[in-house]
């Protein structure tokens, strides 16, 4: 059985719950991860496809509740960006889990994020396994900054996964496309990837995630055709110490991109979402001159040969994501309540 773990940077932790899952498990499990650490869940909706290209998994074991965006995510684009991160993975043919592992700053018992996975989970029978429910010390003693695991909660993790991930337990479940509503069925969320041999490409690599970036270097511009009927979404990108600011110019509207802050004293992936913008024209990716007045937390900025890093582009079929979103929430009756 093939058993993809996707999620951000608690799964991408090296030596974390996965690696001890997989050398805890006694059943034959071919097991892989991709982590993105730094991003969202409606990211990873966009992203989630590509991904998943090309590869084949009985089970994906989803971790999407440990990321930071309760303060700032709509809960109907949460729903939306869970649902469709869910039909990509059954239209791949693999049973989605969501294992719900909790932060030391939210209260499990309160947190609207996990009673929202476990209901969508409970609609379209899907194996929901909640960590707080097997955990007895306070949860501080299970991580090391509150979010990440130590050693301790990693093999507490790992245990939970042995007694809920195998044959047997996963035969009770038996999702079906045919339960996701038609508004998710019919969005069409992906990323577009523009090829420029012109360019240079730099070759990034984090925890089973491999992509060409193409390099902007000072004063280059990048040309991208028309991409008919599709909404640009947002973009994805590499953030660095030779990283600054470019422009995404549309003919008729341009959003400014910032690849620079504190945190850049790596190389790491950056997301930009915003509402979309109508691809009527080619888009033109300006390596912008100026750069933000950041400090990083430690090391030093690139002053000199300063470069951004385009991945590609995010995209959809439909210009608002928060009108589909709310309409997904008034169709489905869904509502966020604890109960």
């Amino acid at each position: 059985m093939k058993v993809l773990f996707l999620g951000f940077s608690v799964t991408a932790d090296q030596d974390g719950f996965v690696e001890c899952f997989a050398s805890t498990t006694l059943e034959s499990l071919d097991i892989s991860k991709i982590a993105l650490g730094g991003i969202q869940p409606h990211h990873l909706a966009f992203l989630v496809r590509d991904l998943l290209k090309n590869k084949s998994f009985d089970l994906v074991v989803l971790d999407i509740s440990t990321a930071g965006f309760r303060s700032f995510l709509k809960k109907s684009t949460y729903l939306l960006a869970l649902i469709n991160i869910l039909k990509e993975v059954m239209l791949k043919g693999a049973k989605p889990i969501v294992f719900d592992i909790p932060r030391v700053d939210v209260d499990p018992d309160k947190d609207w994020v996990f009673a929202t996975n476990e209901k969508i989970c409970k609609l379209f029978n899907l194996q929901y396994i909640r960590a707080t429910n097997y955990l007895d010390e306070p949860l501080n003693t299970y991580f090391r900054d509150g979010i990440h695991t130590n050693s301790f909660g990693a093999s507490r993790l790992a245990h939970i996964l042995v007694n809920n991930i195998n044959s047997t337990m996963c035969r009770k479940f038996s999702p079906s496309f045919d339960s996701i509503p038609d508004v998710v069925k019919k969005i069409q969320l992906d990323v577009y990837i523009p090829d420029d041999t012109s360019f240079d490409k730099v070759e990034f690599y984090r925890t089973g995630y491999t992509k060409s970036f193409l390099q902007l270097k000072e004063g280059e511009i990048l040309l991208v055709p028309v991409i008919d009927e599709l909404y640009c979404n947002g973009a994805f990108y590499l953030m660095g110490p030779e990283t600054g600011r470019f422009r995404l110019n549309f003919g008729e509207n341009e959003k400014v991109i910032t690849a620079l802050d504190s945190h850049c004293y790596y190389q790491r992936l950056g997301v930009s979402f915003f509402e979309g913008v109508p691809i009527r024209n080619q888009i033109a990716v300006i390596n912008d001159p100026t750069r933000p007045n950041v400090e990083l937390i430690k090391g030093e900025l690139q002053t000199d040969n300063c470069s951004n890093y385009l991945g590609g582009f995010l995209v959809s079929n439909v210009q608002s994501i928060d009108e589909v979103a709310n309409k997904l929430v008034d169709v489905s009756g869904f509502n966020f309540d604890l109960n």
